[in-house]
């Protein structure tokens, strides 16, 4: 992308205005906001979860965390990697009850604290064995 554009230089200087202008004028044109809503990009994809599963978000709601979370507990190693339906992350309820233990861990126990690495080390052999069935 060229950032050198005039619009782009123009952007950089009136970013905050122009964009409180836009915010204002949805709130108040009922037509604006229908095409701005028209526009709006829209998933070409239904994912149908099977009825033991759960999507991303509803397993992070159900955890009381975001969805970044989840994704962060997967990268750090907590948990193994979710399964995917149409490039969605889903979860079974024995996962997501797993997280929940997950969540309950780090929300009692502050990293700095004593044994905190050796805790965190079997409540994730735990996990990965249980997620897998083990």
């Amino acid at each position: 992308m060229n950032d050198n554009t005039p619009f782009t230089r123009w952007y950089q200087r009136h970013r905050d205005d122009y964009n409180a202008r836009r915010r204002e004028r949805y709130k108040t044109d009922p037509e604006y906001r229908e095409r701005v809503l028209s526009h709006s990009r829209k998933s070409e994809f239904v994912t149908h979860v099977p009825e033991n599963m759960v999507l991303i978000g509803e397993a992070a709601q159900s955890v009381g965390r975001n969805p970044y979370t989840l994704k962060t507990w997967e990268m750090k190693g907590f948990v193994p990697v979710a399964l995917k339906i149409n490039n969605c992350r889903v979860y079974t309820h024995q996962q997501v009850d797993l997280l929940k233990e997950l969540a309950a861990f780090l929300d009692s126990n502050h990293y700095l604290s004593k044994g905190y690495s050796n805790k965190l080390e079997q409540l994730k052999l735990h996990l990965w064995g249980a997620w897998n069935g083990y």
